[in-house]
Parts: structure tokens; C-alpha cells; sequence
């Protein structure tokens, strides 16, 4: 039953590049070179682009083009905007480099791509503790709602796939960005509003995942020296430091905060059983679970709290000397739930 999700934060070290003239004994097509300036993309997205003009920037995107900054030497002069206006400056010649730009053949006839892929994004439909009839596990309840996505965005296209694959008559409302969905949310003018996993916040109860798909770096064709220059540098960023992108991604989506609601079959199954689940767990298999003063201790009893206090039910503990007893505890009903279980596959 997935009726708790884990908060993670992580301390992420940003990469800050300053540059530095050097001439001595150097051409100017080599100083010119070390300081470069890259026209870049900027388009306001919690967890991956933050920070206006003037604005302290963090998040994962902007992140990865200070790594690459770091090895380039690039000084960056950030064009902002929403990712449409983006994504048409980029094609217009007017911006040099876009991040988290998925590739489809039609945007290839205008913008050039990185080899490697910046990340990997999962989307997701996403509302709020008030449209409770859309978070009972019944896709219909969404027919007629009105959801918005950025536009011009791959997640717009792959949500309007899945509400055709799903039969599902609803309102797609195209959003410059990020900021815009929360507002129209805020003003009850949308009901539920598509974004990757990574931007999410603690407001948000997740409804249904709609897919996912790498995405690049977009550059314009205009600057093929770029393009060569980045390929080369992603290559080296891939070969020193394994899974740098995902790791990257992960740690930011560790401070993305997804919530979930009890659907319908949850909410009956506890109906049914006096709105109480009893868990086994092992009395000493720290620090996943322990037993002191015939109390349940260790992260197990954290999360279980959690738990409770989260969804207003009725946790009760069962403590196992060993996992052949919490086992047998299990099929006779006992108990409903057991773990931590620990599974080898050589075992």
C-alpha cells in the first residue's frame, strides 16, 4: 500500500567557475576561447532552473552548466524566459544553448542536440488535498478537469497521449511555465497540472504517472563549434564521473516532497478492518527495527509514526523473535504487514 512517501534532503555542492584572463604567450583566438560567452536558455523551474535576474540560481540544471563551465571555461549570459519563448529564441539563433530539451524529429530541422542526455525526467499529474475525487484511484474522475502543462513541452504531448489511451475527456490547458500553473491553481482555475517528479512540492498528492524520456541539451545550429565543444566536454564529465546526471538529478529529487492519498480500495480496506493495520517487524534487526522497553525503535518506528499521524489510522506493532515466526504470523493474519525483509537472491 503506498500511503507514505519518504523526505530526503540532501546538501548539494554547486560548482562556481570565475574567469581569469591570461595572455601572456597566448593568440587572441585562444584568449578568445578561455572567454567565451554562451547565450543561455533560462526558464524558472523549482528543484531545476531557480532564480530570476539578479536572483541567487540553484537546482540541477543549473548545476550542470556550471560543471560544464567549469571545464569549458564558458562565461554564461542567461536569456530568460518561458520554455516556449525559449525554445523559439534557440531555433531563431537568438539564444546559443537550452537545457532539458527532449529530442522529437521535428524540433531536430531547428535545433541541434547534445549526444549525451542531461537527464532522465518522469512526469506526473499532480493536485491537491482539496479535489479529493481525483486521488481515489478512479482515472474517470478526472474526465472534464482541467489540467495544465507547460506549452510547448514533451510532458504536453505525453499527457495528451495518456488521456487518449486512457479514454479520459479532459481540458489541457498550455501554461507559459512553472509559476503560471501555480498561479492558476492557487486561483481555482486549473484542478490538477502535469510536471517531472523532480519540481514537486509539499502541497502536491500525485495522481498518475504518464512517462518519461531523456532530455538534452538543445543548441542552435548556428554554433556548431559549441555543439562540438559540449559534446566533448558531457564525454569527459561521462567518463570521469560515473552516473554523474543521474546522480545529479536523484539528489535534487531527494528534496522534491511527493504525497499520497488513500484511494478507494485503501479506504475500504480499512473500513473493513477498523481503520487499524498491524505490522510485524523483528526485535532486533537494527537500524531498521529494534525493541526497547517493549517499544518499536529504529526507522521503522519513525516512518510508522509518520505514518499514523499522516493518515489518522491505527498502527498496531507486532514484535518477531525470528523471520520463520513473522512469516507464519503473516499467512495465519496475524499480522497484515511485515518487514523490513531483507531478500538475497543467492539464498
Amino acid at each position: 500500500m503506498s500511503i507514505f512517501a519518504f523526505i530526503m534532503l540532501l546538501f548539494v555542492p554547486v560548482f562556481v567557475y570565475a574567469s581569469e584572463m591570461k595572455s601572456d604567450g597566448k593568440t587572441t583566438q585562444v584568449i578568445e576561447e578561455e572567454n567565451k560567452t554562451v547565450r543561455v536558455g533560462y526558464f524558472p523551474y523549482s528543484n531545476f532552473q531557480e532564480g530570476s535576474y539578479g536572483e541567487h540560481k540553484q537546482g540541477a540544471g543549473y548545476e550542470y552548466l556550471q560543471k560544464i563551465s567549469y571545464i569549458t571555461g564558458w562565461k554564461y549570459e542567461y536569456v530568460y524566459g518561458s520554455f516556449k519563448e525559449c525554445l523559439d529564441m534557440l531555433a531563431d539563433g537568438k539564444i546559443d544553448i537550452l537545457g532539458s530539451v527532449s529530442y522529437t524529429p521535428e524540433r531536430a530541422e531547428s535545433i541541434d542536440f547534445s549526444t549525451y542526455a542531461e537527464g532522465t525526467e518522469k512526469y506526473w499529474i499532480y493536485t491537491r488535498e482539496d479535489h479529493t475525487d481525483l486521488t481515489d484511484g478512479d482515472l474517470k474522475q478526472m474526465n472534464g478537469c482541467r489540467i495544465g502543462v507547460a506549452d510547448g513541452s514533451y510532458q504536453k504531448d505525453l499527457l495528451e497521449k495518456w488521456l487518449d489511451s486512457n479514454q479520459i475527456h479532459a481540458e489541457v490547458v498550455a501554461c507559459k511555465g512553472y509559476d503560471e500553473m501555480i498561479e492558476k491553481l492557487d486561483a481555482d482555475e486549473l484542478d490538477a497540472l502535469v510536471i517531472p517528479a523532480l519540481s514537486v512540492n509539499s502541497d502536491f498528492i500525485a495522481i498518475a504517472n504518464i512517462g518519461a524520456g531523456d532530455c538534452y541539451f538543445g543548441v542552435s545550429k548556428s554554433r556548431p563549434d559549441l555543439l562540438k565543444e559540449l559534446n566533448a566536454t558531457l564525454e569527459e564529465i561521462n567518463n570521469t564521473e560515473t552516473d554523474y546526471s543521474s546522480k545529479l538529478y536523484a539528489s535534487y529529487e531527494g528534496k522534491a516532497v511527493i504525497n499520497y492519498a488513500l484511494n478507494k480500495e485503501e479506504k475500504q480496506w480499512l473500513d473493513a478492518h477498523e481503520n487499524t493495520i498491524r505490522v510485524g517487524y523483528l526485535k532486533d534487526n537494527l537500524p531498521f527495527c529494534g525493541e526497547e522497553n517493549g517499544k518499536l525503535t529504529g526507522i521503522l518506528g519513525t516512518v510508522l509514526d509518520t505514518v499514523q499521524e499522516k493518515y489518522e489510522i491505527t498502527i498496531k506493532v507486532v514484535p518477531c523473535s525470528t523471520g520463520v515466526q513473522m512469516n507464519e504470523a503473516l499467512q495465519s493474519g496475524e499480522i497484515n504487514i511485515a518487514g523490513p525483509i531483507i531478500q538475497d537472491f543467492y539464498m
